[in-house]
């Protein structure tokens, strides 16, 4: 049977469809740089600047073959129509496919090669900028930035 928690009173009603799960928040999905190898003029501003060829080599993210979340978050683009039209986000699929990025698990452990200087750029979870404090990590403010739901 469903349950309505008496928390979710007020939730839009996309974050308790049929009542079995609950959202509870959205993490944003955006790039992670380090401030000392990325210039302030080179940072990221839209999804679509990381298909640049400058960054061919240089990005980290997780393996989309293998985390779900990722996968939601690449779809989730699509759906919301971040780029306009079905064929500018394949664009954008096949512009950072082209560049390269070497796969991580999941989110986790994609700062610590941008904290390292391997990787110039993650494709992650601001919040796990804190783990590699005082690390000069730092998250590029996308238009429009697109997060994950949790349940």
């Amino acid at each position: 049977t469903a349950y309505k928690s008496p928390a979710a009173v007020g939730y839009p009603e996309w974050a308790s469809k049929d009542d079995a799960i609950v959202q509870f928040g959205i993490e944003y999905v955006a790039p992670i740089y380090n401030k000392e190898l990325v210039k302030p003029e080179d940072v990221p501003k839209r999804y679509e600047d990381l298909t640049d060829p400058k960054w061919k080599d240089k990005i980290v993210m997780p393996d989309p073959s293998s985390h779900a979340t990722t996968i939601s978050w690449l779809v989730g683009l699509k759906e919301a129509k971040i780029f306009g039209t079905d064929e500018a986000w394949m664009r954008f699929v096949k512009g950072l496919a082209a560049n390269k990025p070497m796969f991580v698990k999941s989110w986790g452990p994609t700062p610590a090669p941008v904290e390292s200087g391997e990787k110039l750029l993650a494709i992650s979870m601001p919040k796990y900028i804190i783990t590699k404090a005082p690390a000069p990590l730092d998250w590029a403010r996308v238009d429009t930035l697109l997060g994950t739901p949790r349940a």
